[in-house]
């Protein structure tokens, strides 16, 4: 691969978090990335704490067809309340 076309990916040491196909289409800087691998525990132990992982993650395929704004208000709504917005 030429350098012209390395990404955050290549030299990070947990690069297996991003499956091979998606790194060429994953624009992230690396002050953001680093942010990520330092939220996402954060955020999934809340998730955890107050029983809404596996809900979140059931949401998914509606999360991905919606505009992003209302996943973020139900993933809200259900982290606040244990409920789903609509």
């Amino acid at each position: 691969m030429p350098p012209s076309s390395a990404s955050v990916f290549d030299d990070a040491p947990e690069t297996q978090l991003v499956p091979n196909r998606w790194r060429s289409s994953i624009s992230i800087s690396p002050y953001d990335y680093e942010w990520l691998l330092w939220a996402i525990p954060e955020v999934m132990q809340e998730w955890d704490e107050r029983g809404v992982t596996q809900t979140t993650f059931e949401g998914y395929w509606g999360y991905h067809t919606e505009a992003i704004e209302n996943a973020y208000e139900d993933i809200d709504c259900l982290v606040s309340s244990g409920e789903h917005a609509w």
